[in-house]
């Protein structure tokens, strides 16, 4: 029998009859996971990841969102703060490279006919408190004050005028308008 037929399909053995199987296999899962994260991150600290998580403020966040071009290329764009690598080690929060408690937001530009539009998802954070600059192909977001901190300097594809920018935030998505 191979690994398919011994696994059998995802929820074979979830059912209401047998909620031992759901546990069994949640179980296996975790530890697939776990394991694939241990091969692609070979510095990765699951134990550090672990006391952080019973620490929830002190929690670290880290992903990337991965979006095509318009060229037909990959955009891919981290988030979070925790900082690392395949290669690296992550940086951990409170250290220099990353201050106690900010994050980065998750981002995404859209370029169109008339300027980009950038998209940050800043849940949390109070809209009087959200800071928008900029210059040239530049911009940085701001929201220090509130439940949760975020900042980030983002190099944008083309120049745009910032002083014409206009801004809507709703829901914890901070819509950034910058015409051309």
């Amino acid at each position: 029998m191979d690994n398919k037929e011994k696994r059998g399909f995802f929820f074979n053995n979830m059912n209401s009859n047998n909620p031992a199987g759901i546990d069994a296999e949640f179980e296996r899962m975790r530890k697939e996971m776990e394991d694939l994260a241990k091969r692609m991150m070979p510095n990765l600290n699951i134990s550090e990841f672990e006391r952080m998580a019973q620490d929830r403020g002190n929690m670290m966040v880290h992903g990337f969102s991965i979006r095509m071009g318009q060229d037909g290329k990959p955009i891919i764009r981290e988030f979070g703060n925790a900082k690392g690598t395949v290669s690296a080690p992550i940086v951990q929060q409170g250290s220099a490279e990353m201050p106690e408690t900010e994050r980065e937001p998750l981002i995404d530009i859209i370029e169109g006919k008339n300027g980009l539009t950038v998209i940050a998802e800043v849940p949390g954070a109070d809209a009087k408190d959200i800071l928008v600059e900029g210059i040239g192909k530049k911009l940085e977001i701001k929201a220090l004050n509130g439940a949760r901190k975020y900042h980030k300097v983002l190099e944008l594809p083309k120049d745009v005028n910032h002083t014409k920018k206009r801004t809507n935030y709703k829901n914890g998505v901070l819509e950034i308008i910058l015409p051309f």
